[in-house]
C-alpha cells in the first residue's frame, strides 16, 4: 500500500470506502481497499488483489479487483 484515503459517503448501508493507491509491479494502481479496517492501512504495508463484486448492471453482476491489505 503506497497510500490511502477514507471517504465518508451518506446515505449509504456502509458509509466509509476507503481508496488506496498500491504498487503493483511497477505500476501505481488507484483502487478501492476492502475487507480491512481504515487503522490497518499504513504506508508499506504489503496487499493482495482480490475479484470482488461491485453491483449489477443490465441485469448481470459486474467485478472488479480490489486490494486486500495482508495483516500479519
Amino acid at each position: 500500500l503506497f497510500t490511502h484515503t477514507v471517504e465518508h459517503l451518506f446515505p449509504v448501508p456502509v458509509n466509509q470506502l476507503i481508496m488506496g493507491v498500491v504498487q503493483v509491479g511497477a505500476v501505481r494502481v488507484y483502487t478501492q481497499v476492502t475487507d480491512t479496517e481504515p487503522e490497518e492501512c499504513e504506508p508499506g504495508r504489503p496487499v493482495q488483489l482480490v475479484l470482488r463484486r461491485l453491483h449489477d448492471g443490465g441485469g448481470l453482476p459486474h467485478y472488479f479487483w480490489k486490494a486486500k491489505v495482508v495483516v500479519p
